[in-house]
């Protein structure tokens, strides 16, 4: 055994032990003697099965090297389990050149199937499968859904409060985006009915007295980008400040977003209609078997309403890049001549976001650009944009803290007997404490999009 046989003088807790023994057991595939599965066992098979070669290996290589430290008197289940969160996160967090280029275009080419994947990256049919499979084991890749708001009489905003007492809360509101220090920025993205965008702007405005400033802005459904430039085989990422500041202002470029207005049209779903949106937009790709087994509904009207729902593109796809080791944020908001400037380089990091937004009130336009990081190089990235920036250029680079996420039900905010989304200020937003709000949001739930 690992822990009596490889570690001879560090002592283990039961639950530790406990914890090697499973994890050991998952990746040999032995049938395992549990009272119950749960979350964590759950999450423990899922890294198991995609971690790339032996995990049980790496985590007695790791274990040996704390022994040769010395000091340590008794290794817990907590510490065990943040090793084998740390190991697995680096593991599959490298990856190959196939890999890369499935990555890249999944987002260049949401929703195409994986023939056509295979032939825009320059695959076999086989290397694209097997990539897409160990990636969406990983969960690295994920093809969600995004409600498509003009089909839906929805827009997005997003509300940036700088310094904020307050901060809105509402199931309207499904991310929320946090900027430590001295003066504290809150992003909000709110996807609300269209004809609401006065209601929300009036409590912007009442927000005012508790904020340096408080402002709302259209967003745009923005688009997302993956690129290996920084991921070195074996060794994983490492991001070369100097060769990212010598791609800035390498060459200007327009800002190409996608945009889309509301339908003028009055909506109407059935009950079926909303569960399945709601089920599609957690899994883009599910068949009408895996919606008949969540909802309860009949196959015959699983297989109906899908087929028209996605024909007529009221969920569009929305594949995600989730690269478990880039731990880090940046968020840059400019105007579009300055975000053209450094969108070559930007474009060079590992997995990033851009977005048009226009303020509601005064129709100034701005573009909101993020991106994932390896662990403690966000402030080194901020300050090679500072070196190159003009005095005269209207940015601000800002490193995330925390965040929070959470998935808009269209059955729970959906009125179908009235054909309207629900809307009551008193019952659907509430104005709560800054130090509350930021203390329910973490550092590891900090979105990569704000689509």
């Amino acid at each position: 055994m690992l822990i009596s046989t490889e570690v001879k003088t560090m002592n283990f807790s039961h639950d530790a032990r406990t914890l090697i023994k499973i994890i050991c057991g998952l990746e040999e595939k032995k049938e395992l003697d549990l009272f119950q599965y749960g979350p964590e066992i759950d999450q423990l098979i899922q890294i198991a099965e995609s971690h790339r070669g032996s995990l049980c290996m790496a985590l007695k290589t790791r274990l040996n090297e704390v022994e040769a430290l010395g000091g340590v008197e008794l290794i817990t289940q907590k510490d065990v389990w943040s090793l084998i969160e740390e190991i697995w996160k680096r593991n599959v967090s490298i990856f190959s050149e196939t890999e890369q280029s499935v990555l890249t275009e999944s987002l260049n080419g949401p929703g195409i199937g994986i023939k056509q994947l295979a032939a825009r990256a320059g695959l076999s049919y086989s290397q694209a499968r097997r990539a897409v499979q160990r990636l969406r084991r990983a969960e690295v890749l994920r093809m969600e859904g995004a409600f498509n708001a003009s089909k839906l009489g929805l827009e997005r905003v997003l509300v940036i409060l700088e310094t904020p007492e307050l901060v809105l809360s509402s199931p309207y509101i499904t991310k929320t985006l946090f900027v430590d220090g001295s003066e504290p920025l809150v992003l909000l993205v709110a996807t609300l009915p269209s004809e609401r965008i006065g209601d929300l702007l009036d409590m912007i405005r009442s927000l005012r007295s508790t904020s340096t400033r408080a402002s709302a802005w259209k967003l745009s459904p923005g688009q997302s980008r993956f690129n290996g430039k920084y991921c070195k085989p074996r060794v994983g990422w490492v991001f070369d400040k100097f060769h990212w500041s010598t791609q800035i202002r390498k060459s200007d470029s327009d800002i190409i977003v996608s945009d889309s207005s509301p339908t003028e049209e009055r909506i109407y779903f059935t009950p079926a209609d909303l569960k399945i949106i709601d089920e599609l937009v957690v899994n883009f790709d599910a068949t009408a078997n895996q919606i008949v087994n969540a909802t309860g509904l009949s196959y015959s009207t699983a297989f109906r309403k899908r087929a028209s729902l996605l024909e007529d593109k009221v969920v569009v796809p929305r594949p995600r890049v989730r690269v478990p080791y880039l731990t880090d944020r940046v968020l840059v908001l400019s105007e579009p001549e300055c975000a053209g400037n450094i969108l070559t380089a930007w474009s060079l990091l590992p997995v990033t976001y851009l977005t048009r937004l226009v303020n509601l009130e005064t129709s100034k336009k701005r573009v909101l650009q993020m991106a994932a990081l390896p662990p403690g190089t966000s402030e080194g990235l901020i300050e090679a944009l500072a070196n190159w920036m003009s005095r005269v250029d209207d940015y601000s680079a800002h490193v995330l803290s925390a965040g929070t996420e959470e998935t808009y039900k269209a059955d729970a905010m959906f009125n179908r007997r009235e054909h309207a989304w629900k809307w009551n200020q008193g019952d659907f937003f509430d104005a709560r404490s800054f130090g509350r709000i930021r203390r329910e949001a973490k550092r590891g739930t900090i979105p990569v999009d704000l689509a």
